[in-house]
């Protein structure tokens, strides 16, 4: 039986929830209150010493940081492809779950933090926020080309580069990016963001 530590407010724990429900897996869903501090508390720092959401456990086997969850489910207990379909998929997905972790979500993380403080009364920190979209550019552009006539991230069928790009391009809006210059970007997400198991596993309210 899978337990899952999470908080639908992290992106990182919002995609392991995506792919969970994806792949029909039994599990279940232990919320960690980060902010009430719950995520250092000697109990979580034991299952995580970074104090990070989320954290998987897996008949006994504990885990944590995302992609690296994302690939032990889809092996464990993913019923498709997943992982994809031969060695060569494979090997494209680790190299976009490292573009994801890397190219992407860094920049966009970083702009969207910004914009989430000054929505919470903090002052808005513009050149923080101005600096972070103006490294988004290259990564984009890449995403984007590569998506050209595709459906998927990788193969023909949905994997675990799909929900981990797509997490991270669904915080974009919110973060002050403009995906208008990036028309495969956005059909690709437009797609993706339609599935069940997406519509799900989003924050309410």
């Amino acid at each position: 039986m899978i337990q899952l530590h999470a908080h639908p407010f992290s992106g990182n724990a919002r995609k392991v929830h995506w792919a969970l429900e994806e792949m029909g897996a039994d599990y279940t869903y232990h919320l960690v209150d980060l902010m009430s501090g719950a995520h250092k508390r000697p109990e979580f720092v034991a299952l995580n010493p970074h104090g990070r959401v989320p954290v998987l456990e897996d008949d006994g086997f504990v885990l944590y940081e995302s992609n690296a969850i994302l690939l032990h489910v889809a092996a464990r207990h993913g019923k498709g492809s997943y992982l994809g379909k031969n060695e060569q998929e494979r090997a494209l997905i680790h190299q976009w779950l490292f573009v994801q972790a890397f190219d992407l979500q860094p920049y966009l993380q970083k702009a969207f933090v910004t914009k989430l403080y000054a929505s919470l009364g903090q002052a808005f920190d513009a050149d923080a926020h101005a600096r972070a979209l103006q490294e988004l550019p290259s990564g984009l552009g890449v995403l984007d080309q590569h998506l050209a006539g595709k459906t998927y991230v990788v193969g023909e069928e949905l994997t675990i580069a799909d929900i981990a790009i797509g997490e991270v391009i669904g915080i974009a809006d919110f973060a002050g990016c403009d995906l208008a210059p990036y028309s495969n970007i956005r059909a690709w997400f437009g797609r993706i963001s339609e599935r069940p198991a997406f519509k799900k596993t989003r924050p309410k309210g």
